[in-house]
């Protein structure tokens, strides 16, 4: 069995919360490929250096899920120049912007 049904079945048989984090985790991971791609040509080493990280710590976000928190996503967004997480916001709400 090809490691994407695997996945997709070890998936399917955990609880609801917790496949919604797998399922943003791998979302994230995707996003932060594709901007690695785009703006490290690809290298892991080239963002930790950019970041004061060591490749060791980088090459963990990149392996896995994971739970990064606001401020590590900040930091990665700032490297990149773009967002990693949009946020929805209301436009009639209380804090909306002009």
């Amino acid at each position: 069995m090809n490691e994407k049904k695997t996945f997709k079945r070890k998936l399917t048989n955990t609880v609801p919360g917790q496949r919604e984090h797998i399922r943003r985790s791998m979302m994230t991971l995707d996003r932060l490929r594709y901007l690695l791609d785009k703006h490290f040509e690809g290298k892991q080493l080239l963002l930790a250096r950019h970041l004061g990280k060591s490749e060791a710590e980088v090459s963990k976000w990149f392996n896995g899920v994971q739970n990064f928190t606001s401020k590590t996503i900040g930091k990665l967004e700032a490297a990149f120049g773009e967002s990693i997480w949009p946020v929805a916001t209301h436009h009639d709400g209380p804090n909306a912007q002009e």
